[in-house]
């Protein structure tokens, strides 16, 4: 009756006992993407892709640009994004000149 309820029972594996990952063992490996059996040139052509955001068909140019302190205070006090409000803001100014 006063067993400890919060024992856990487990069957621990210390990682030294881990098999040591050879050549044979990749050759014999079944590569797979999301649960799908693929092959190997599957593999290499999906290392090969490009991560993160695909480029766009018209990037922003970094510039270096002088403003107010005020002006500098008040856009990022707006939070993370300021830099693309003052873009946007520019942008409306060019449309309502042409």
């Amino acid at each position: 009756m006063n067993e400890n309820k919060t024992a856990l029972e487990h069957d621990w594996v210390d990682p030294d006992d881990a098999p040591e990952l050879t050549a044979a063992f990749f050759d014999e490996a079944t590569p797979k993407i999301n649960d799908e059996v693929v092959s190997v040139s599957e593999v290499n052509e999906a290392f090969k892709k490009r991560v993160g955001r695909p480029k766009s068909a018209n990037p922003k140019k970094p510039i270096s640009i002088r403003l107010s302190a005020d002006v500098l205070e008040y856009f990022k006090s707006t939070g993370s994004g300021w830099q693309t409000r003052v873009d946007e803001i520019l942008q409306n100014y060019v449309t309502l000149q042409r």
